[in-house]
Protein backbone atom coordinates (compact mmCIF):
# COMPACT_ATOMS: atom_id res chain seq x y z
CA UNK A 1 0.00 0.00 0.00
CA UNK A 2 2.78 2.32 0.73
CA UNK A 3 4.55 1.85 -2.67
CA UNK A 4 1.11 2.26 -4.10
CA UNK A 5 0.63 6.14 -2.15
CA UNK A 6 4.24 6.65 -2.41
CA UNK A 7 3.71 6.12 -6.60
CA UNK A 8 0.46 7.61 -6.73
CA UNK A 9 1.78 10.69 -4.67
CA UNK A 10 5.06 11.21 -6.70
CA UNK A 11 3.61 11.21 -10.21
CA UNK A 12 4.54 14.34 -11.91
CA UNK A 13 0.65 14.58 -13.12
CA UNK A 14 -1.43 14.08 -10.19
CA UNK A 15 1.13 16.71 -8.12
CA UNK A 16 0.41 19.41 -10.77
CA UNK A 17 -3.85 18.54 -10.04
CA UNK A 18 -3.13 18.77 -5.86
CA UNK A 19 -1.44 22.18 -6.15
CA UNK A 20 -3.77 23.72 -8.79
CA UNK A 21 -6.86 22.59 -6.56
CA UNK A 22 -5.00 24.03 -3.17
CA UNK A 23 -4.46 27.28 -4.95
CA UNK A 24 -8.23 26.94 -5.74
CA UNK A 25 -9.31 26.96 -2.18
CA UNK A 26 -6.96 29.46 -1.05
CA UNK A 27 -8.70 32.36 -3.54
CA UNK A 28 -11.72 31.15 -2.76
CA UNK A 29 -11.10 32.03 1.12
CA UNK A 30 -9.47 35.40 0.40
CA UNK A 31 -12.60 35.85 -1.73
CA UNK A 32 -14.84 35.09 1.67
CA UNK A 33 -13.07 37.24 3.60
CA UNK A 34 -13.03 40.37 1.14
CA UNK A 35 -16.86 39.88 0.97
CA UNK A 36 -18.02 39.11 4.42
CA UNK A 37 -20.89 41.51 5.68
CA UNK A 38 -21.03 43.40 8.83
CA UNK A 39 -22.46 41.78 11.88
CA UNK A 40 -25.44 42.94 13.50
CA UNK A 41 -25.35 44.77 16.37
CA UNK A 42 -28.95 44.65 17.58
CA UNK A 43 -32.61 45.19 16.95
CA UNK A 44 -34.23 47.36 14.38
CA UNK A 45 -36.72 49.83 15.40
CA UNK A 46 -39.09 47.53 14.06
CA UNK A 47 -38.36 44.86 16.09
CA UNK A 48 -39.22 46.99 19.51
CA UNK A 49 -42.70 48.24 18.40
CA UNK A 50 -43.73 51.05 16.83
CA UNK A 51 -42.00 54.33 18.34
CA UNK A 52 -44.14 57.97 18.01
CA UNK A 53 -43.40 61.12 18.24
CA UNK A 54 -41.92 62.15 21.27
CA UNK A 55 -41.18 58.75 22.59
CA UNK A 56 -37.95 57.96 24.62
CA UNK A 57 -36.25 54.50 24.57
CA UNK A 58 -34.96 53.23 28.03
CA UNK A 59 -33.78 49.74 28.56
CA UNK A 60 -36.69 47.81 30.39
CA UNK A 61 -34.63 44.58 31.63
CA UNK A 62 -31.39 43.22 30.23
CA UNK A 63 -31.03 43.47 26.51
CA UNK A 64 -34.48 44.82 26.07
CA UNK A 65 -35.25 48.24 24.63
CA UNK A 66 -38.62 49.49 25.35
CA UNK A 67 -40.64 52.86 24.42
CA UNK A 68 -41.83 55.30 26.97
CA UNK A 69 -44.80 57.06 25.33
CA UNK A 70 -44.65 61.01 25.54
CA UNK A 71 -47.16 62.70 28.02
CA UNK A 72 -49.65 64.97 26.66
CA UNK A 73 -50.37 66.80 29.65
CA UNK A 74 -48.03 70.08 29.63
CA UNK A 75 -44.82 70.67 32.05
CA UNK A 76 -44.39 66.83 32.69
CA UNK A 77 -40.59 66.10 34.15
CA UNK A 78 -38.82 62.98 33.65
CA UNK A 79 -38.64 61.34 36.90
CA UNK A 80 -37.09 57.54 38.46
CA UNK A 81 -38.45 56.71 41.70
CA UNK A 82 -36.45 53.85 42.86
CA UNK A 83 -33.38 51.78 41.67
CA UNK A 84 -35.61 49.32 40.06
CA UNK A 85 -38.15 51.28 38.43
CA UNK A 86 -38.29 52.58 35.11
CA UNK A 87 -38.87 56.24 33.85
CA UNK A 88 -42.06 57.99 33.75
CA UNK A 89 -43.23 61.26 33.49
CA UNK A 90 -44.75 63.19 36.67
CA UNK A 91 -44.47 66.35 37.91
CA UNK A 92 -41.71 67.67 40.87
CA UNK A 93 -42.14 66.43 44.36
CA UNK A 94 -40.98 69.47 46.40
CA UNK A 95 -40.91 66.96 49.49
CA UNK A 96 -37.97 64.76 48.17
CA UNK A 97 -37.46 65.97 44.63
CA UNK A 98 -35.70 69.07 45.17
CA UNK A 99 -32.29 70.82 46.69
CA UNK A 100 -31.49 74.06 47.75
CA UNK A 101 -33.56 76.83 48.52
CA UNK A 102 -36.18 79.13 46.37
CA UNK A 103 -34.59 82.90 45.83
CA UNK A 104 -36.99 85.50 47.13
CA UNK A 105 -36.73 87.06 43.66
CA UNK A 106 -38.63 83.78 42.22
CA UNK A 107 -41.83 84.22 44.12
CA UNK A 108 -44.75 85.95 42.16
CA UNK A 109 -45.72 88.79 43.99
CA UNK A 110 -49.57 87.73 42.46
CA UNK A 111 -49.46 84.10 43.70
CA UNK A 112 -51.87 82.96 45.59
CA UNK A 113 -51.63 80.96 49.38
CA UNK A 114 -52.95 77.71 48.91
CA UNK A 115 -53.14 76.44 52.91
CA UNK A 116 -56.07 74.63 55.02
CA UNK A 117 -57.06 77.02 58.54
CA UNK A 118 -57.62 74.26 60.80
CA UNK A 119 -59.88 75.25 63.69
CA UNK A 120 -60.16 79.63 64.30
CA UNK A 121 -56.48 80.88 63.77
CA UNK A 122 -53.92 77.91 63.07
CA UNK A 123 -52.63 76.39 59.72
CA UNK A 124 -51.21 72.20 59.81
CA UNK A 125 -50.73 72.48 55.77
CA UNK A 126 -50.52 75.07 53.30
CA UNK A 127 -53.92 74.25 51.22
CA UNK A 128 -56.55 75.95 50.78
CA UNK A 129 -56.31 79.54 52.12
CA UNK A 130 -55.96 82.76 49.88
CA UNK A 131 -53.29 85.15 50.49
CA UNK A 132 -54.98 88.01 53.06
CA UNK A 133 -53.59 91.70 52.42
CA UNK A 134 -53.56 92.64 55.65
CA UNK A 135 -52.15 89.44 57.48
CA UNK A 136 -49.61 87.05 57.02
CA UNK A 137 -48.81 83.38 57.82
CA UNK A 138 -46.07 82.92 60.88
CA UNK A 139 -45.23 79.75 62.01
CA UNK A 140 -46.44 79.17 65.79
CA UNK A 141 -45.33 75.67 66.31
CA UNK A 142 -44.12 72.57 64.58
CA UNK A 143 -45.96 72.18 61.54
CA UNK A 144 -48.34 74.72 63.31
CA UNK A 145 -48.95 78.27 61.64
CA UNK A 146 -51.33 81.26 62.24
CA UNK A 147 -52.60 84.64 60.80
CA UNK A 148 -50.61 87.89 61.96
CA UNK A 149 -52.88 90.90 61.96
CA UNK A 150 -50.44 93.56 63.39
CA UNK A 151 -51.69 96.65 63.08
CA UNK A 152 -48.98 97.98 60.61
CA UNK A 153 -50.11 95.68 58.39
CA UNK A 154 -53.82 95.78 59.12
CA UNK A 155 -53.19 99.71 58.20
CA UNK A 156 -50.36 99.35 56.00
CA UNK A 157 -47.93 102.30 55.40
CA UNK A 158 -48.57 104.84 52.56
CA UNK A 159 -46.79 107.65 53.31
CA UNK A 160 -43.86 108.16 52.59
CA UNK A 161 -41.10 108.62 55.40
CA UNK A 162 -43.16 106.48 57.89
CA UNK A 163 -41.02 103.93 59.88
CA UNK A 164 -41.94 101.00 62.45
CA UNK A 165 -41.48 100.56 66.16
CA UNK A 166 -42.57 98.35 69.00
CA UNK A 167 -44.87 99.61 70.82
CA UNK A 168 -47.39 98.98 73.69
CA UNK A 169 -47.23 95.05 74.86
CA UNK A 170 -45.03 94.15 71.70
CA UNK A 171 -47.78 95.56 69.05
CA UNK A 172 -46.08 97.03 65.91
CA UNK A 173 -46.74 100.82 65.36
CA UNK A 174 -45.93 103.30 63.08
CA UNK A 175 -44.62 106.91 63.34
CA UNK A 176 -45.02 108.93 60.57
CA UNK A 177 -42.44 110.75 58.93
CA UNK A 178 -41.41 114.72 59.69
CA UNK A 179 -38.78 116.65 60.05
CA UNK A 180 -35.72 116.26 62.50
CA UNK A 181 -33.77 113.16 63.75
CA UNK A 182 -35.06 110.41 65.38
CA UNK A 183 -34.96 110.70 69.34
CA UNK A 184 -35.53 108.13 72.07
CA UNK A 185 -35.71 108.89 76.23
CA UNK A 186 -35.57 105.52 77.06
CA UNK A 187 -38.85 102.99 77.25
CA UNK A 188 -40.79 105.68 75.70
CA UNK A 189 -42.00 105.83 72.26
CA UNK A 190 -39.36 107.37 69.80
CA UNK A 191 -40.28 110.56 68.03
CA UNK A 192 -38.45 113.23 65.81
CA UNK A 193 -36.82 116.17 67.52
CA UNK A 194 -34.27 118.31 66.88
CA UNK A 195 -30.43 118.37 69.00
CA UNK A 196 -30.07 119.99 71.84
CA UNK A 197 -26.54 120.95 71.70
CA UNK A 198 -26.72 121.97 75.62
CA UNK A 199 -28.21 118.65 76.46
CA UNK A 200 -25.40 116.39 77.09
CA UNK A 201 -27.93 113.42 76.65
CA UNK A 202 -28.13 114.85 73.10
CA UNK A 203 -24.46 115.13 72.73
CA UNK A 204 -22.76 113.24 75.12
CA UNK A 205 -19.39 113.59 75.56
CA UNK A 206 -17.95 114.57 72.15
CA UNK A 207 -16.02 117.67 71.11
CA UNK A 208 -17.29 119.71 68.07
CA UNK A 209 -14.21 119.71 65.81
CA UNK A 210 -12.97 122.97 64.45
CA UNK A 211 -13.85 121.68 60.65
CA UNK A 212 -17.70 121.44 62.27
CA UNK A 213 -18.10 124.97 63.44
CA UNK A 214 -16.57 123.86 66.83
CA UNK A 215 -13.48 124.96 69.20
CA UNK A 216 -12.12 121.41 69.46
CA UNK A 217 -11.85 122.37 73.15
CA UNK A 218 -13.29 120.55 75.98
CA UNK A 219 -14.17 123.25 78.39
CA UNK A 220 -15.04 127.12 78.80
CA UNK A 221 -12.23 129.49 79.71
CA UNK A 222 -12.41 132.63 81.73
CA UNK A 223 -10.84 135.67 80.63
CA UNK A 224 -10.15 134.31 77.48
CA UNK A 225 -9.91 134.40 73.65
CA UNK A 226 -9.72 131.64 71.57
CA UNK A 227 -6.96 131.44 69.21
CA UNK A 228 -6.48 128.89 65.76
CA UNK A 229 -2.88 127.57 66.57
CA UNK A 230 -4.17 124.54 64.68
CA UNK A 231 -6.51 122.91 62.67
CA UNK A 232 -7.92 120.37 65.10
CA UNK A 233 -8.67 122.74 67.54
CA UNK A 234 -8.48 126.08 69.16
CA UNK A 235 -6.21 127.43 72.13
CA UNK A 236 -7.62 129.55 75.02
CA UNK A 237 -5.19 132.51 75.33
CA UNK A 238 -5.90 133.95 78.68
CA UNK A 239 -6.23 138.13 78.94
CA UNK A 240 -3.64 140.79 81.16
CA UNK A 241 -4.78 140.54 84.63
CA UNK A 242 -5.54 144.15 84.08
CA UNK A 243 -8.30 143.09 81.64
CA UNK A 244 -10.03 140.84 83.95
CA UNK A 245 -13.48 140.90 85.04
CA UNK A 246 -13.72 144.17 82.98
CA UNK A 247 -17.01 144.86 80.45
CA UNK A 248 -14.67 146.09 77.49
CA UNK A 249 -11.45 144.35 76.36
CA UNK A 250 -9.62 145.12 72.87
CA UNK A 251 -7.58 143.36 70.98
CA UNK A 252 -5.09 144.34 68.97
CA UNK A 253 -1.64 143.44 67.38
CA UNK A 254 1.69 144.37 68.35
CA UNK A 255 5.20 142.72 68.57
CA UNK A 256 4.94 141.80 72.25
CA UNK A 257 1.48 140.98 73.13
CA UNK A 258 -1.65 139.58 71.65
CA UNK A 259 -3.95 141.05 73.77
CA UNK A 260 -4.37 144.28 75.81
CA UNK A 261 -7.06 146.17 77.15
CA UNK A 262 -8.87 149.48 75.67
CA UNK A 263 -11.53 151.99 76.22
CA UNK A 264 -15.18 150.94 76.64
CA UNK A 265 -16.75 150.59 73.25
CA UNK A 266 -20.17 151.13 74.23
CA UNK A 267 -20.53 154.24 73.37
CA UNK A 268 -20.72 155.22 69.38
CA UNK A 269 -17.34 156.72 67.76
CA UNK A 270 -15.16 156.13 70.80
CA UNK A 271 -13.55 153.40 70.15
CA UNK A 272 -9.75 153.17 69.64
CA UNK A 273 -6.99 151.11 68.63
CA UNK A 274 -3.62 151.54 69.53
CA UNK A 275 0.36 150.46 68.64
CA UNK A 276 3.65 152.18 70.03
CA UNK A 277 7.44 150.44 69.18
CA UNK A 278 9.02 149.12 72.47
CA UNK A 279 12.71 148.73 70.75
CA UNK A 280 15.37 151.24 68.98
CA UNK A 281 14.88 151.23 65.39
CA UNK A 282 17.67 152.26 62.89
CA UNK A 283 16.05 152.04 59.65
CA UNK A 284 17.66 151.77 56.54
CA UNK A 285 18.18 154.66 53.79
CA UNK A 286 16.01 152.88 51.63
CA UNK A 287 12.22 152.96 52.28
CA UNK A 288 11.35 150.97 55.47
CA UNK A 289 8.34 150.14 57.35
CA UNK A 290 8.21 151.84 60.93
CA UNK A 291 7.39 149.43 63.67
CA UNK A 292 4.58 150.15 66.08
CA UNK A 293 2.89 152.33 63.50
CA UNK A 294 0.76 149.92 61.89
CA UNK A 295 -2.70 149.17 63.44
CA UNK A 296 -5.44 146.25 62.54
CA UNK A 297 -8.27 147.72 61.08
CA UNK A 298 -11.56 145.80 62.72
CA UNK A 299 -14.14 144.52 60.16
CA UNK A 300 -16.44 147.12 59.36
CA UNK A 301 -15.52 149.86 61.72
CA UNK A 302 -14.39 152.43 59.13
CA UNK A 303 -16.22 154.93 58.68
CA UNK A 304 -16.28 159.18 57.19
CA UNK A 305 -14.25 160.86 59.62
CA UNK A 306 -12.13 157.68 61.06
CA UNK A 307 -8.61 159.04 62.40
CA UNK A 308 -4.70 157.68 61.92
CA UNK A 309 -2.28 160.08 63.82
CA UNK A 310 1.29 158.34 63.93
CA UNK A 311 4.70 160.29 65.57
CA UNK A 312 8.05 159.27 65.96
CA UNK A 313 11.72 160.90 67.22
CA UNK A 314 15.14 160.96 64.97
CA UNK A 315 18.53 161.42 65.63
CA UNK A 316 21.35 161.75 62.64
CA UNK A 317 24.48 162.26 62.51
CA UNK A 318 26.04 164.30 59.81
CA UNK A 319 25.39 162.11 57.45
CA UNK A 320 22.91 162.71 54.76
CA UNK A 321 21.88 165.25 52.60
CA UNK A 322 18.32 163.76 51.03
CA UNK A 323 14.79 164.12 51.54
CA UNK A 324 12.93 162.51 53.78
CA UNK A 325 9.99 160.79 52.49
CA UNK A 326 6.82 159.64 54.64
CA UNK A 327 4.42 157.44 53.04
CA UNK A 328 0.94 156.25 54.92
CA UNK A 329 0.22 152.99 53.58
CA UNK A 330 -3.14 150.60 53.57
CA UNK A 331 -3.15 147.24 52.68
CA UNK A 332 -3.26 143.58 54.22
CA UNK A 333 0.47 143.10 54.68
CA UNK A 334 1.51 145.63 57.40
CA UNK A 335 4.83 145.88 55.21
CA UNK A 336 6.15 148.04 52.51
CA UNK A 337 4.13 145.72 50.36
CA UNK A 338 1.15 147.69 50.94
CA UNK A 339 -0.03 150.86 48.67
CA UNK A 340 1.26 154.23 49.62
CA UNK A 341 -2.10 156.29 49.76
CA UNK A 342 -0.29 159.70 50.99
CA UNK A 343 3.58 160.61 49.87
CA UNK A 344 4.69 163.39 51.75
CA UNK A 345 8.61 164.33 50.59
CA UNK A 346 9.89 167.29 53.29
CA UNK A 347 12.97 169.42 52.33
CA UNK A 348 16.30 168.13 52.19
CA UNK A 349 18.74 167.55 55.06
CA UNK A 350 22.17 169.05 55.99
CA UNK A 351 25.27 167.92 56.99
CA UNK A 352 24.55 168.51 60.86
CA UNK A 353 24.07 167.12 63.76
CA UNK A 354 20.21 167.32 64.97
CA UNK A 355 17.05 165.81 66.36
CA UNK A 356 13.82 166.23 66.28
CA UNK A 357 10.14 164.63 65.97
CA UNK A 358 7.50 163.74 62.03
CA UNK A 359 3.84 163.47 62.96
CA UNK A 360 1.23 162.97 60.41
CA UNK A 361 -2.42 163.13 60.83
CA UNK A 362 -4.66 160.98 58.45
CA UNK A 363 -8.25 161.59 57.92
CA UNK A 364 -11.14 159.18 56.30
CA UNK A 365 -12.93 161.46 53.95
CA UNK A 366 -14.62 158.97 52.25
CA UNK A 367 -14.94 155.05 52.95
CA UNK A 368 -16.53 152.60 50.65
CA UNK A 369 -16.03 149.53 48.22
CA UNK A 370 -13.81 149.81 44.53
CA UNK A 371 -12.11 153.53 44.59
CA UNK A 372 -14.44 155.15 46.84
CA UNK A 373 -12.16 155.81 49.77
CA UNK A 374 -10.08 158.56 50.06
CA UNK A 375 -7.61 159.89 52.49
CA UNK A 376 -6.47 163.50 53.67
CA UNK A 377 -3.22 163.55 55.42
CA UNK A 378 -1.19 166.63 56.63
CA UNK A 379 2.39 165.87 57.50
CA UNK A 380 4.76 167.90 59.82
CA UNK A 381 8.73 167.93 60.52
CA UNK A 382 9.98 169.57 63.68
CA UNK A 383 13.97 169.88 64.85
CA UNK A 384 16.13 171.34 67.22
CA UNK A 385 18.26 173.33 64.19
CA UNK A 386 16.57 175.83 62.45
CA UNK A 387 17.38 175.33 58.85
CA UNK A 388 20.44 172.78 58.96
CA UNK A 389 20.46 169.07 60.34
CA UNK A 390 17.29 167.22 59.84
CA UNK A 391 16.08 170.40 57.60
CA UNK A 392 16.76 173.52 55.40
CA UNK A 393 13.43 175.00 56.62
CA UNK A 394 12.96 176.16 60.34
CA UNK A 395 9.47 173.36 60.39
CA UNK A 396 8.29 172.03 57.70
CA UNK A 397 4.17 171.45 56.85
CA UNK A 398 3.55 168.65 53.77
CA UNK A 399 -0.25 168.40 52.64
CA UNK A 400 -1.31 165.19 50.77
CA UNK A 401 -4.56 163.55 49.14
CA UNK A 402 -5.03 160.34 47.75
CA UNK A 403 -6.30 158.94 45.09
CA UNK A 404 -9.49 156.34 45.51
CA UNK A 405 -9.03 152.83 46.83
CA UNK A 406 -11.02 149.96 48.49
CA UNK A 407 -10.79 150.22 52.48
CA UNK A 408 -13.39 147.51 52.55
CA UNK A 409 -11.03 144.60 52.43
CA UNK A 410 -10.54 142.22 55.07
CA UNK A 411 -7.95 142.02 57.55
CA UNK A 412 -6.44 145.33 55.87
CA UNK A 413 -3.73 147.50 58.04
CA UNK A 414 -2.92 151.20 57.70
CA UNK A 415 0.63 151.90 59.09
CA UNK A 416 3.53 154.37 57.57
CA UNK A 417 7.15 153.70 56.17
CA UNK A 418 10.51 156.09 55.89
CA UNK A 419 12.94 156.56 53.46
CA UNK A 420 16.11 158.75 55.32
CA UNK A 421 18.04 158.39 52.03
CA UNK A 422 21.62 158.27 50.95
CA UNK A 423 24.31 158.05 53.33
CA UNK A 424 21.66 158.94 56.36
CA UNK A 425 21.75 157.25 59.42
CA UNK A 426 18.99 158.03 61.91
CA UNK A 427 18.37 156.56 65.23
CA UNK A 428 14.81 156.16 66.15
CA UNK A 429 13.84 155.54 69.69
CA UNK A 430 9.48 156.00 69.86
CA UNK A 431 7.08 155.40 67.79
CA UNK A 432 3.39 155.60 68.72
CA UNK A 433 0.08 155.51 66.46
CA UNK A 434 -3.75 155.40 67.05
CA UNK A 435 -6.65 154.72 64.96
CA UNK A 436 -10.06 156.47 66.58
CA UNK A 437 -13.46 157.34 65.59
CA UNK A 438 -14.42 154.35 64.68
CA UNK A 439 -18.06 152.71 64.32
Amino acid sequence: MKTIFKKFFSHPSINRVLSFLLLIGIAFSVITILNAAAPNPGHTIAEIGNVAQGDILYGSAVDVVSALAKNVTATRYLSNTGATNNPAWAQVDLTNGVTGALPDGNISSAATWNAKQAGSSNLTSLSGLSYVSTAFVKMTGANTFSLDTNSYLANPMTTLGDIIYGGASGAATRLGGAAGFLKSTGAAAPAWSTINLAASADVGTSILPVANGGTGLTAAVSDAVLVGDSASAYTARTLPASCAGTTAKLLYDSTTNLFSCGTDQTAAGTATQYNQSVAVQTPAVTDTYLVGSAIAIPASSLKIGTRYHMIFNVSKTAAGLATPILNIRFGTAGTTGDAARCTLTFTAQTAAIDAGTFEVWTTFRTVGSGTSAVLQCVGQRSHGLSITGLGNLVSNTILATSAGFDSTVANSKIGASITSGTSAVWTIQLVQAELENLQ
